[in-house]
């Protein structure tokens, strides 16, 4: 199991190293995933059927949909089993993940960094507000 401190060493210098631009962190991210997940693996997955309705079901991913220049959407494709379903699948709808510990530790990794961007990103929404609002007048 991965400590705080080991995941954001990845991230910092593995996977974001030398990153200046939203591209350049999607590539970085992309051959990370590239080079660290095992495919196939089971998820239960979270669907949008054809007439808007949702349901979940396990299938089996067999790979990833995004290239590196839009990775940040970060799209897994299913076995086609389903035919009903709109593909690919949003990492953001996918539980129950049933994989190897490598891939468990990468999608860790990229959960944790999720929040980490989150929070930086509100953050720095706050201060541009209070920064904005005290200019104000």
């Amino acid at each position: 199991m991965l400590t705080k401190e080991e995941m954001q060493y990845i991230i910092d210098y593995e996977i974001l190293v030398d990153c200046y631009d939203a591209t350049e962190m999607s590539m970085g991210w992309y051959y990370y995933w590239q080079e660290n997940l095992k495919f196939p693996f089971k998820v239960m997955a979270l669907f949008i059927n054809r007439d808007g309705s949702t349901e979940k079901n396990e299938v089996k991913i067999t790979g990833l949909d995004s290239d590196e220049e839009k990775f940040f959407d970060m799209d897994f494709d299913p076995e086609e089993e389903n035919s009903g379903y709109l593909y690919p699948i949003a990492s953001s709808k996918l539980s129950n993940i049933k994989a190897p510990c490598q891939t468990m530790e990468v999608l860790k990794i990229w959960n944790f960094w999720g929040l980490i961007y989150k929070i930086t990103t509100m953050v720095q929404e706050s201060i541009f507000k209070a920064f904005s609002t005290a200019n104000a007048y």
